[in-house]
């Protein structure tokens, strides 16, 4: 697998923002989003016992939630390494586009280490041209949609209360893309909220408090 970066930090987005966690970063993906924050030009070949093994060192002994995001995990990651990271945490956040359903969403239900822990699926949709065909969407515990700059227009907006009119989970997020000068998408994703109290605010909060 490839991996850009294994670090600890807080989680900044969605539902579990505030908790402190490890994060495994890693490196390609399927999609090109202007805003992505991870450079899929490098990374290191590691296998699932060094994976697990670096985010066990790199955890506090309180920590029990490891993030496994990127770039796509879902194109790398699979049950093996699930079961490694079970062993030690008790919380594996999955974050995907959505553009695959997660092969280890079936396997790790199926292990005994699954058990012991759980599965968060935290699917991302980045276009509306795709939201109606994304196959990982219907296996999400929360849905954040990303609001780029400029947010979208009202045929965009009516789409997404359209797909998303009987979601397959009560979690959902409306993401600002992140900057100064994105102010027209935070003022977007405040009166998609307003209009459709289903939704919340997702900030990176992490990126406000100075964190990776």
């Amino acid at each position: 697998m490839k991996v850009s970066e294994i670090f600890r930090s807080i989680q900044g987005e969605g539902y579990w923002s505030g908790r402190s966690a490890v994060f495994v970063r890693f490196s390609g993906c399927n999609l090109e989003c202007p805003w992505c924050d991870t450079d899929h030009s490098d990374g290191l070949e590691m296998d699932m016992d060094e994976i697990a093994e670096l985010a066990r060192h790199r955890a506090h002994h309180h920590d029990n939630m490891v993030v496994l995001t990127g770039g796509e995990p879902t194109l790398q990651a699979h049950s093996d390494l699930l079961s490694r990271l079970f062993r030690r945490f008790r919380l594996i956040c999955l974050e995907t586009n959505g553009t695959n359903v997660p092969p280890m969403f079936y396997d790790a239900k199926h292990d005994t280490d699954y058990q012991m822990g759980q599965l968060w699926v935290t699917v991302s949709p980045k276009s509306p041209t795709t939201w109606r065909e994304l196959p990982g969407l219907g296996y999400a515990d929360e849905i954040k949609v990303v609001v780029p700059g400029g947010g979208w227009s009202r045929a965009q907006l009516a789409e997404l209360a359209d797909v998303f009119k009987e979601p397959p989970t009560r979690h959902l997020y409306l993401q600002p893309e992140d900057g100064l000068e994105r102010e027209d998408a935070k003022r977007w994703a405040i009166g998609a909220v307003m209009n459709d109290p289903r939704w919340r605010i997702s900030l990176q909060i992490h990126k406000l408090l100075g964190l990776s």
